[in-house]
């Protein structure tokens, strides 16, 4: 993020920190009180979790995955280049792809063109994948119920599984094309739900086409969802997918919105337009991994050891 929040017309972006994210979900900080038809209650916080939350896990990010399809098309059309930008260029001008938020899906589906070949590419990406440190924090933070909702872009289960691992409570998980619109009864399990598709039960969402086509039911869903809630937390995402931008927007403006991103990353007009649409908060952080920690210890929450996972030194880096 730029030291200084982006600004137009004296309009400047508001920042905030961790600190506030956590006494907005913390049930034991004094905003945190609502009251229900006379019952108290805990305000409902939604996170919303993109690709950057997957890094520490093993997963690339969409950058990773580029420099590997342009990689390929080089290769394919034996030109050789020294410079990430040098190959850009070229590829941008024989119009393997036509615009920066086009990029990631126009080559991906270049180098993969039938469905078959993009799902065993994703599959090759997430299977050997296994739940950060973060994602153990953030499988107790969900059975404490502070966040009952996660709704992300990722096709990985690391959420799925870090719950299983470590808890006894299993979430409800919904992806693309398997939403439904009447409220669950169920509230108190955790909720995912995978926009873009899980890897091991669904078609992923991966090409421009595929992504323009919204399934109705998970718009409606999630515009109840968004309706149910106080506010909303949004880690590792880049804000450049249009179709998901457009299902964000449903989100009222006179609700809690916290866009977390890293270190002193840039964020696109996009995402620029829509915190000052919504009046959100933008807030600088040291990744997935640390904010999950810092939660997790504000709410004075104990992590089990998961398997696999050495809980002691990954603690120690966060």
């Amino acid at each position: 993020m730029k030291k200084n929040a982006p600004s137009q017309k004296g309009n400047a972006i508001k920042s905030a920190s961790v600190d506030e994210i956590l006494d907005r979900i913390n049930p034991k900080s004094a905003f945190n009180i609502r009251r229900d038809n006379g019952e108290t209650r805990h305000a409902r916080f939604i996170l919303f979790l993109g690709a950057g939350a997957s890094k520490e896990s093993g997963i690339p990010l969409a950058e990773d995955m580029i420099r590997n399809f342009l990689d390929r098309q080089c290769e394919k059309h034996h030109v050789f280049f020294e410079t990430q930008k040098e190959k850009e260029a070229w590829a941008r001008k024989e119009k393997l792809f036509t615009s920066q938020k086009k990029k990631y899906s126009q080559l991906f589906e270049l180098c993969y063109p039938k469905p078959d070949e993009r799902w065993d590419y994703i599959e090759s990406m997430v299977a050997k994948a296994f739940p950060s440190f973060g994602y153990l924090c953030l499988a107790h933070i969900l059975e404490l119920g502070i966040f009952d909702t996660v709704i992300t872009t990722n096709f990985d289960d690391l959420i799925f599984t870090a719950c299983v691992d470590n808890l006894f409570k299993r979430p409800i998980v919904h992806s693309v094309n398997d939403f439904k619109s009447e409220r669950f009864k169920l509230k108190e399990r955790p909720r995912i739900y995978k926009i873009h598709g899980d890897y091991l039960v669904t078609d992923l969402k991966t090409t421009i086409a595929d992504m323009a086509d919204e399934d109705p039911n998970m718009t409606q869903r999630l515009s109840a969802v968004f309706e149910d809630c106080d506010g909303m937390v949004v880690i590792g995402y880049s804000g450049n997918d249009d179709s998901v931008m457009k299902l964000l927007d449903t989100f009222s403006k006179k609700k809690y919105l916290f866009w977390c991103t890293y270190g002193e990353e840039e964020i696109g007009k996009n995402v620029e337009d829509y915190l000052r649409k919504k009046d959100g908060r933008l807030v600088s952080t040291d990744g997935f991994e640390k904010v999950m920690n810092h939660i997790r210890n504000g709410l004075g929450i104990e992590n089990k050891k998961s398997a696999g996972t050495d809980q002691t030194e990954k603690e120690k880096a966060a």
